[in-house]
């Protein structure tokens, strides 16, 4: 079934260019002006799913990065620097209650993070709690005025481009935790995993410098 939402100049032009067409009564008009104020409602429409979509894409990427943060935490960089039953344990609880920011936090006490990609991370923080918690109070954004609609898709595009970075470089990081304890890599020829194996697992070295009491994986 064709979408009439795809094109709403397409949709005004069979509802009210060829009112006969339709269903139902045959729709008339007083002034050309009311059939331009229409159309703009019909993109206006569109517009504000477009908006809406754009949130909901970032969302997405922002949980699939937050999950890779937790795993790197809980396996590749475990407490104490060894995966043991009962730091998987303690993991699990920590997990349940803690937040993106306490696992940072966690994250800054066990490794020296690069300051470049440590800013990208304050930044993916502060932007992603901002969609969690308090969007509306963004400035620019919403959903009622083409200025805001802009800013809205904007944003979320902003935030969307920061949490895929963020995933990448602690998916690079679980990539070279798997090479280095020789787990067998069943992804070796999908895409995805090349990409981040030539883009980013060389960065693991440059990202993450272990600290005294610290861990990270190396490539031997």
């Amino acid at each position: 079934m064709t979408n009439p939402f795809s094109d709403p100049r397409a949709e005004y032009h069979r509802q009210f260019a060829h009112p006969h067409t339709t269903t139902g009564a045959a729709r008339s008009w007083s002034h050309p002006a009311s059939m331009a104020d229409d159309l703009d409602v019909w993109e206006r429409k569109l517009e504000q799913k477009d908006a809406l979509a754009a949130i909901g894409g970032a969302l997405i990427i922002v949980q699939m990065a937050e999950r890779m943060i937790k795993f790197c935490m809980g396996f590749v960089l475990p407490q104490d620097g060894s995966l043991t039953l009962e730091t998987l344990e303690s993991f699990k609880a920590d997990e349940a209650r803690g937040t993106l920011g306490y696992f940072l936090g966690q994250l800054r006490q066990r490794v020296e993070i690069d300051a470049a990609f440590d800013d990208r991370l304050r930044e993916f923080l502060a932007l992603r709690n901002r969609l969690a918690h308090n969007l509306s109070e963004v400035p620019g954004l919403g959903f009622d005025h083409p200025d805001e609609i802009v800013l809205t898709v904007d944003w979320a595009g902003k935030l969307s481009g920061l949490a895929l970075h963020v995933h990448n470089v602690f998916m690079g990081l679980a990539r070279a935790w798997q090479e280095q304890i020789g787990m067998r890599d069943d992804f070796a020829d999908n895409d995805f995993f090349q990409e981040i194996d030539a883009k980013f697992k060389p960065l693991v070295d440059q990202v993450f410098v272990a600290k005294p009491s610290g861990t990270k994986p190396r490539r031997t």
